[in-house]
């Protein structure tokens, strides 16, 4: 690695607004390059961002997995040429945790399993009388790593790892329920509604979401209702079809 910081010409790095523990760092090169970031304890650059997909001279990356009010150390790796330049070392500290943010305890049975793997989360707490949903991402030592302050009852990492979808279910069968994407800097990329769905989905490779609804039924003798299930696919786009009941 060579040290070259005239081909970088400014860097910047700080907490994301919506999400504390979400570093955004953002640079530019004086010619287009491809770049990633190396981050990690003060000291220890350990852990990586993806590499641009294409050449830029502006370039962006986050920095995930860090806990809250703790110091990092960052450094930009940019190609120039054949050569790989690698900026001055940079730190920056993440936000507290929101005040109402619960606290966790993980216990890991088989450490050399867990090893860098997170825990994900839907959280309904109840403060004096006030409820407030949360999706966190846990680490193998307890500690928030990420949050949204929203998750439904049940929540996913997105096939791409770029988001969360999290379903609000429906309190009946002919009341709307709704799927939510958020993309892990803490923007909320759309909504998925549908009457009776509840309770589970999956994502698939295509991005069409697969989920549980109640549905009613006529009865044989056409004076009662049954409550039944069925599955539904969600396109992408949001189109709705009903694949089995």
């Amino acid at each position: 690695v060579e040290a070259d910081p005239a081909s970088i010409l400014w860097v910047d790095g700080a907490p994301i607004a919506e999400i504390g523990t979400v570093i955004r760092v953002r640079w530019e090169t004086a010619t287009p390059t491809t770049g990633r970031v190396r981050f990690g304890p003060p000291g220890e650059l350990s852990r990586s961002t993806s590499a641009d997909p294409l050449p830029v001279t502006e370039h962006e990356a986050l920095l995930l997995g860090l806990q809250a009010s703790t110091t990092y150390d960052y450094r930009i790796m940019t190609s120039v040429g054949d050569a790989l330049v690698g900026s001055q070392i940079y730190s920056v500290e993440t936000a507290p945790l929101p005040p109402s943010m619960p606290a966790f305890e993980v216990i890991v049975r088989h450490p050399t399993l867990a090893a860098g793997g997170y825990t994900v989360v839907a959280v309904l707490q109840e403060t004096q009388g006030t409820f407030e949903d949360w999706t966190v991402f846990l680490d193998n030592e307890g500690e928030i790593v990420w949050y949204w302050p929203m998750g439904g009852s049940r929540t996913v990492v997105s096939k791409d790892r770029k988001s969360i979808l999290y379903i609000t279910p429906a309190d009946s069968a002919t009341m709307p329920g709704m799927i939510s994407r958020v993309s892990l800097d803490g923007v909320r990329l759309g909504d998925y509604h549908a009457d009776g769905i509840h309770t589970d989905f999956v994502e698939h490779a295509d991005g069409t979401i697969g989920v549980l609804g109640w549905e009613l039924r006529d009865y044989e003798d056409g004076a009662r209702t049954l409550l039944g299930e069925t599955i539904l696919e969600i396109a992408p786009d949001g189109g709705l079809s009903r694949i089995w009941g």
